[in-house]
């Protein structure tokens, strides 16, 4: 119907380009970019702490790959990342298993605008008249 699909999605750098995995089919995610490969992608921090919070968004175009080399190098990089913990190789394979199937397709982020933003500079930066009222009184002694 035209509306973004929003979701959150592990991710991984792999060749200087973000890449995600996903589940090809019963998801409509994979069939939309294959039809328009417009996408948007956020990333930040936890955000535990105001000051810290900090965030990228990233506009470009998805190309999706079924090539089973470029999935090998995705799924072994998110379980590198995501799943540190598992450090026996029996349960690395068996998570690696479990996540690499013919079931998931590959997305490649190509990047056509990349914005930023770091809330502990916008608080360092403030000068009076940027923030509204409340806003600045929430964040004036961090």
């Amino acid at each position: 119907n035209g509306f973004p699909i929003v979701t959150p999605m592990f991710y991984v750098i792999v060749d200087g380009l973000i890449h995600m995995s996903s589940i090809q089919k019963h998801r409509h995610k994979v069939h939309h970019l294959e039809n328009d490969s417009r996408i948007s992608v956020s990333i930040h921090n936890d955000g535990a702490e105001l000051k810290h919070q900090k965030a990228i968004l990233v506009v470009g175009h998805a190309e999706v790959s079924y090539d089973d080399d470029l999935m090998t190098r995705v799924h072994w990089a998110i379980i590198d990342k995501y799943w540190r913990e598992v450090v026996e190789e029996e349960a690395r394979q068996a998570a690696f298993t479990a996540v690499h199937t013919d079931l998931r397709a590959i997305l490649k982020i190509n990047p056509t605008k990349v914005i930023s933003w770091d809330f502990g500079k916008m608080v360092q930066a403030h000068t009076p008249g940027v923030w509204f009222g409340d806003a600045y009184d929430m964040v004036k002694d961090i």
